[in-house]
């Protein structure tokens, strides 16, 4: 003889506190604000420095007269052009990271009032 019983849904139940959850696909909001639109432009132009400054590094560029001076001019400048690459990625790096701050922030406040209101 089994007996039946009644499960309760923890959600339903008044004082328990509600589970924090991952954000999931559906409440991701806008994907594309200013943030994330910057940041592509920014990894974009940094693919392209570093790119440049590989090709400007092992290139063949005649400068001045001496042979060691022009892998001496080439070299400055390919690291350069590799430095500001590596710059752009970070500022790159730190948008997107603010973007999707903002983002889970605000579905965090939405989920929030949801709850209270």
């Amino acid at each position: 003889m089994e007996q039946e019983h009644e499960y309760v849904n923890v959600n339903d139940v008044p004082g328990v506190p509600q589970p924090r959850t991952m954000v999931g696909p559906v409440q991701v909001k806008e994907a594309w604000d200013g943030a994330t639109a910057w940041a592509v432009v920014f990894a974009i132009a940094s693919l392209g420095f570093a790119l440049f400054g590989i090709v400007t590094l092992y290139g063949d560029s005649h400068i001045v007269g001496g042979d060691a001076y022009n892998y001496l001019i080439s070299s400055t400048r390919g690291v350069g052009l590799i430095g500001i690459g590596i710059l752009l990625a970070v500022i790159t790096c730190s948008l997107l990271l603010f973007s999707a701050n903002d983002r889970l922030r605000e579905t965090h406040l939405e989920e929030r009032s949801a709850h209270n209101g």
